[in-house]
């Protein structure tokens, strides 16, 4: 399992993230875990902010957050598909 902090802008966060954590789920045959942060932290700074789990099998981006990561740690855990 790996983790990976971000701090994306709204711009390059919506063209990039998920499918950077798609990618590094694919290469390395494991779970990703991706921390964003979101929200404005200053005047001209604004984080995309969409945390998500990817893993090797399955990738539907409908479904992220809390849902995804139960059924993320369901299967790596219990092993459910």
């Amino acid at each position: 399992m790996l983790a990976y902090p971000s701090a994306f802008t709204v711009r390059t966060g919506a063209a990039h993230w998920e499918i950077l954590l798609r990618s590094r789920a694919i290469e390395t045959q494991t779970y990703v875990i991706g921390a964003a942060a979101v929200g404005q932290h200053t005047q001209t700074r604004i984080s995309w902010g969409h945390a998500m789990v990817r893993w090797l099998y399955y990738n539907d981006p409908r479904l992220s957050g809390e849902l995804l990561i139960a059924l993320s740690l369901g299967h790596l855990f219990l092993g459910y598909c």
